[in-house]
């Protein structure tokens, strides 16, 4: 909604979300490919002694991943950052002795948003939650890509898988922030200018710690390196608000992996109804008009 930065993007902020983009939807196309040439030409044993590697690193996503700490500080990540631009809105503190789990809305093509704020240095989210270590969990199958599986986990990716996020929440112990994309793939499909619609009614998951798996490949209009169409998203600014903390506890306890279906149910109520406050708090300063509601299905 909010309207096109006035300056023209540069080459370099270009290039940065041309790697973004190249490593969530070319990438994993070229990875089906280019081992199976590879393995006609000299260089073969690397690629099976790779391959290799991958079988006996398998469970690395679902056991906290690998970020690569110099990775995510490299200037490119703030000309990806300038190139909509992305900011982030701190509206309370996340003490670091405690866990977290982040529900992400809304689900985007590529959430440009999580992934840029949460993951590399540009928007300073360690700055603002001292103390806090970020993951954003992605399907599960976006690690069985070779090489793709490295720099998703190298930006701070992890599995959305329920083992992936329970070890997260439990290892090494307090002070993990772990963001989950809760739409999904049916969510992906409504992002469009002016879209409030969030897969939320009967989107438990999150709440129980439980996976859902599912893609849809959605129509693409962007822009290009260098030419007015491709696929690189349009200029616009990109802003995560940051809610506050629920507690999640039943009878003074904090609740376990399996809560009732009842506890579920009001800790799912009460996020929808903090996520509406905040939208309602926030739409007015970020290009969304005064009838603009959220609009959970």
């Amino acid at each position: 909604m909010a309207a096109m930065p006035n300056a023209p993007a540069t080459f370099k902020q270009k290039l940065a979300v041309a790697h973004y983009v190249f490593l969530w939807l070319v990438c994993p196309i070229m990875s089906l490919w280019v081992p199976l040439y590879l393995l006609t030409t000299n260089i073969w044993p690397l690629v099976l002694a790779y391959f290799g590697w991958m079988f006996l690193d398998y469970s690395t996503p679902r056991k906290g991943g690998r970020s690569w700490k110099w990775y995510q500080r490299l200037s490119l990540w703030k000309h990806f950052r300038d190139y909509f631009p992305l900011r982030m809105v701190k509206t309370a503190d996340l003490p670091a002795d405690r866990n977290y789990i982040l529900g992400s809305h809304p689900h985007g093509v590529l959430s440009f948003g999580i992934f840029g704020n949460c993951l590399t240095a540009a928007s300073g989210f360690r700055e603002q939650f001292p103390g806090i270590q970020p993951s954003v969990a992605t399907l599960d199958g976006q690690f069985k890509f070779a090489v793709r599986r490295d720099f998703a986990m190298g930006m701070g990716g992890v599995s959305a898988a329920q083992e992936s996020i329970s070890w997260l929440l439990q290892n090494p112990g307090k002070g993990r922030a772990v963001a989950v994309v809760v739409g999904g793939a049916e969510e992906a499909l409504e992002a469009r200018p002016g879209a409030t619609r969030l897969r939320l009614v009967k989107r438990y998951g999150f709440t129980k710690i439980k996976s859902v798996f599912g893609f849809a490949p959605p129509q693409l209009r962007g822009t290009g390196l260098f030419t007015s169409f491709g696929l690189l998203p349009k200029r616009r600014p990109v802003t995560s608000v940051f809610g506050s903390p629920i507690e999640c506890k039943v009878d003074g306890h904090e609740y376990g992996t399996t809560p009732d279906l009842a506890d579920v149910e009001r800790v799912h109520a009460a996020y929808c109804e903090q996520l509406n406050e905040l939208f309602e708090t926030h739409k007015l300063g970020h290009g969304y008009p005064e009838e603009a509601k959220l609009e959970f299905f």
